[in-house]
């Protein structure tokens, strides 16, 4: 393989890579705000039939932890996608 072939094929794994690490991002973010809806539905629809009220608790932090862990993952991703750019346009470069 030449240089230039080396570096588009690591700028497109790291491509795809920086676009897996966003799907996992996104993917724990809905799952953190997925839980806190599904306990307000709850205490909603308990709500409504005239039952008692049934609270839930903790899901602030369930949502916290959800957001921290996705800007990791999400930076991870980022930078990911911008080395997988700069990779692929130096592949362009070398081999002009």
């Amino acid at each position: 393989m030449t240089l230039p072939q080396i570096l588009a094929v690591s700028g497109t794994v790291a491509s795809l890579a920086g676009g897996a690490m966003l799907a996992v991002s996104l993917s724990r973010l809905i799952t953190a705000f997925d839980l806190s809806f599904k306990a307000l539905e709850l205490s909603v629809d308990t709500l409504a039939h005239g039952e008692d009220i049934v609270i839930v608790r903790g899901t602030d932090t369930h949502r916290k932890t959800g957001a921290r862990t996705a800007v990791f993952w999400t930076v991870f991703g980022i930078a990911l996608l911008v080395v997988g750019a700069v990779l692929s346009s130096l592949a362009v470069l070398v081999g002009a």
